[in-house]
């Protein structure tokens, strides 16, 4: 599970990033996300979150220039 502030733009940045599907939204009342299920390729995205609602999860994404 990835928690953070701007669940939207992460999403948007997934997507882009590494070709991530949103499989499911669950949204609030007030249109804030209150839950996603996302895959890349055949796994889930998925981690806890510390106590603190914090996550421990990095995701680093490395441009390899073409040749």
């Amino acid at each position: 599970m990835l928690v953070c502030r701007d669940p939207a733009a992460e999403i948007q940045f997934l997507k882009a990033a590494f070709a991530t599907v949103e499989l499911s939204r669950r949204q609030s009342p007030i249109g804030s996300i209150l839950h996603a299920t996302l895959a890349i390729g055949p796994s889930l995205v998925s981690r806890a979150p510390h106590s603190d609602g914090s996550s421990s999860v990095l995701i680093y994404l490395y441009a390899v220039p073409p040749s």
